[in-house]
C-alpha cells in the first residue's frame, strides 16, 4: 500500500512523505522524499531512518515529552529538523538550534549560498 500511495502522489506531481513507519523505512526510502518521525529519540528509533539521512532526504522529528536539551544533540546527529511540540498540537513549537549545520554537506553550492545569506540575516 505504501508504494502504491507514493506512486499515486508522484503520478500527480506531488512529493510523498513517510510517517513513523520504522519497520519499513529502509525498504521504502527510495519511494519517499522525506520522513516524519514522532518521538524517535524518546523511543530510541531514530536509527531506523538512517537510510533517509544517507540519501540526503529530510527527516522531520517532533518530540513531545522531552525538552530540547534532552533530544536536540541526538536529533542533530541524524541530520534531522527536530522540534519540541505540545501534545495539543497547536502552532507553537521550539526548534532545535543549529540543526541545519549537519545538512551542509548535503546541500549544493546554491543552497549553501542561500544558507549563508539567511544565517547572516539572523545575526
Amino acid at each position: 500500500y505504501n508504494i502504491w500511495l507514493s506512486e499515486q502522489a508522484h503520478a500527480r506531481g506531488m512529493a510523498c512523505g513517510l510517517k513513523n513507519d520504522i519497520n519499513q523505512a529502509m525498504i521504502l526510502e527510495p519511494y519517499f522524499e522525506f520522513v516524519v518521525s514522532e518521538q524517535c529519540v524518546e523511543y530510541g528509533e531514530c536509527s531506523f531512518f538512517q537510510a533517509f539521512a544517507d540519501a540526503g532526504k529530510p527527516i522531520f522529528l517532533a518530540e513531545y515529552s522531552l525538552e530540547p536539551s534532552e533530544f536536540c544533540d541526538e536529533a542533530n546527529s541524524y541530520k534531522t529538523m527536530g522540534i519540541k511540540k505540545l501534545d495539543a498540537l497547536g502552532p507553537e513549537y521550539e526548534a532545535c538550534p543549529r540543526w541545519w549545520l549537519g545538512r551542509r554537506e548535503l546541500m549544493n553550492s546554491n543552497d549553501d549560498a542561500k544558507l549563508r545569506t539567511n544565517q547572516s540575516r539572523r545575526n
